[in-house]
């Protein structure tokens, strides 16, 4: 699996390892999904807008 997140503004994340997916779902739509991400000696969560 390509591991490349695209910024909104243009750049790239390419994370060491990516886990834990999670879809937020709002009136039984998804709506956010999140992934926690690690780079380096860095850890966070992405929160990427799904859209229809």
């Amino acid at each position: 699996m390509d591991k490349r997140i695209v910024l909104s503004n243009g750049g790239e994340l390419i994370p060491d390892r990516m886990e834990r997916p999670f879809v937020f779902v709002e009136n039984h739509e998804p709506v956010v999904l999140s992934l926690a991400v690690k780079k380096a000696n860095d850890s966070y969560v992405v929160l990427i807008p799904l859209r229809h």
